[in-house]
């Protein structure tokens, strides 16, 4: 039993059956939804985006269904898919913006292709925490630069939108690390968890940061 139950870092106590903790895997579901959001956006792009765009999509969505594998049944399958999807949006989010700060078009098929299958062969027990750290730095440290350069050329609504979207990642980082076990705001038997509002802060900065931009 103790093996299938992985996640009790995450403060929430872990329960019997298919859910081991109800507000975690619950608010997973937010990954999906903001996948889903970002590729029904990418219709209005230019085909090369619109590809990039919907890969990316579909690696948050898949993040957010390891992570219901993760928070729900537990065991060493979901772990894997848990941590190879999260290395593998990672990755598509830092190629992304890196090709915007160096004026190159949109990664190709093969680019793009590139990334999940790095993903999953990173991701083993012994290296997983090192991927995840690495491709979560590279791309906190792209998406931070390409908003820098892009505020030169925004258009007047542009500083609302990055506090925004700063605000929300930086609100949710703090509930993230109080909300770990034995943290302050650690409340394990309560509906209401810090963790669960990581993943829909989190959702939600992904979307605001990876939308296409509307036309002006």
């Amino acid at each position: 039993m103790t093996e299938r139950l992985l996640a009790t870092s995450d403060c929430e106590a872990c329960r019997p059956g298919w859910v081991s903790q109800p507000a975690n895997t619950l608010s997973s579901l937010a990954y999906v939804a903001t996948g889903g959001l970002l590729a029904r956006d990418a219709r209005r792009l230019p085909r090369a985006e619109r590809t990039a765009t919907r890969v990316l999509a579909g690696a948050i969505a898949a993040a957010g269904l390891g992570s219901v594998l993760y928070h729900g049944p537990g065991g060493r399958l979901s772990r894997w898919a848990h941590d190879a999807t999260l290395v593998a949006a990672s990755g598509l989010l830092a190629q992304r913006d890196l090709a915007v700060l160096a004026d190159r078009p949109a990664p190709g098929p093969l680019a793009l292709a590139a990334v999940p299958l790095a993903a999953v062969a990173a991701t083993t027990p012994r290296t997983s925490a090192l991927a995840q750290l690495a491709t979560g730095a590279v791309a906190i440290g792209a998406g931070v630069a390409r908003r820098v350069d892009e505020r030169e050329q925004a258009p007047p609504s542009a500083p609302v939108a990055h506090s925004a979207l700063g605000a929300t990642w930086a609100l949710g980082a703090t509930l993230h690390v109080t909300g770990r076990t034995g943290g302050p705001l650690c409340r394990p038997d309560s509906p209401l968890q810090a963790h669960a509002a990581w993943h829909v802060l989190s959702a939600v900065g992904l979307w605001l940061g990876a939308r296409p931009a509307r036309p002006t």
